[in-house]
């Protein structure tokens, strides 16, 4: 009887339970002394997701074969075998067939940032685009004439120069007939009794070299009234318009007819006049505009409408 009661008295021993792997995780780090912020920066996991992972809060980490993963990046970390760790995380938790493992450490992978990769290749079209309209813009302002202007003393040696009797007969006739309407305004009143004090010399029409011609005392002189007198006459022909043209300074004149030949070419001096029957269809171009007066068909024409950069281009309509 009292050895039964001996026994009855007798504590029972227990076995002590087991860690889990969070626990061990969470042991090693404080017994090697590293805070959640060093191992974070060494398994590049966040701190929350460590914290969930040694207090085994499963529904704050993502699917099992991710998990596994961080429980052997954070062993290899601390230097302890994995093994047991995943073995009871999988019979816990999770089953170790499902999924694969990484055989290395995550934290030793080459992370590749595509997006600024992708970034940096639209910017650089985007400059290549830029600059190519950037040179449009800018060949379009500073457009100049494709063909050089040839200096020539009057509209008549310049249409006598370029007739070609054999092929453009009739062009060739136009072009004469043009030139002797204004010769013979500028010689209707040469010898008039009183001309103004301001007037202007103009050489006599030659078809040599202008500037191997001197200017004679015989010179024809054109004043002011034969300017109007020229500016009001009716133009010969259809489908032209009376110009005249006055300087106040050195500038060039280029007057292109339709057919694409020059009918005035010229680098007009300081107080220059030029009368011109110019064909509708021809191009204008004038270089240092500002100091050029124009009239058309007796009324005056705005060149500053037409004026860029100090060049005036139009069309005669």
């Amino acid at each position: 009887m009292a050895d039964q009661q001996t026994e009855m008295n007798e504590p029972t021993l227990q076995s002590a339970p087991t860690e889990g792997f969070g626990a061990v995780l969470k042991r090693t780090r404080e017994v090697q002394g590293i805070s959640l912020g060093d191992m974070a920066a060494r398994s590049r996991l966040s701190v929350q997701q460590l914290r969930a992972i040694e207090g085994e809060r499963m529904d704050e980490l993502p699917e099992p074969v991710y998990v596994r993963a961080f429980l052997r990046g954070i062993a290899q970390s601390l230097e302890i075998d994995p093994k047991p760790l995943l073995a009871d995380y999988a019979a816990r938790f999770g089953s170790v067939e499902v999924g694969v493992l990484p055989d290395h450490d995550p934290s030793t992978e080459i992370v590749v940032h595509s997006k600024q990769r992708r970034l940096g290749l639209n910017f650089g079209l985007v400059v290549l685009v830029v600059a190519a309209l950037g040179a449009g813009v800018w060949a379009y302002l500073n457009d100049e004439p494709n063909t050089p202007v040839q200096p020539v003393e009057n509209a008549t040696t310049t249409a006598l120069a370029e007739s070609k009797p054999a092929t453009e007969g009739a062009e060739s006739d136009a072009q004469k007939s043009d030139a002797a309407l204004v010769d013979k305004v500028v010689t209707s009143e040469a010898n008039s009794a009183e001309a103004p004090a301001t007037t202007t010399t103009v050489p006599a029409m030659t078809t040599e070299d202008p500037v191997a011609q001197p200017v004679t005392p015989s010179a024809k002189v054109v004043t002011p009234k034969d300017v109007q007198k020229f500016a009001d006459q009716p133009v010969a022909k259809a489908n032209h318009r009376r110009f005249v043209l006055r300087t106040t300074q050195a500038c060039w004149v280029q007057i292109k007819m339709p057919n694409g030949k020059n009918l005035f070419a010229k680098e007009m001096r300081a107080n220059d006049v030029k009368n011109l029957e110019v064909p509708v269809g021809s191009k204008v171009t004038v270089g240092n505009a500002n100091v050029l007066t124009l009239t058309v068909d007796g009324k005056p024409f705005e060149l500053t409408k037409v004026t860029r950069n100090g060049i005036c281009r139009f069309d005669v309509k």
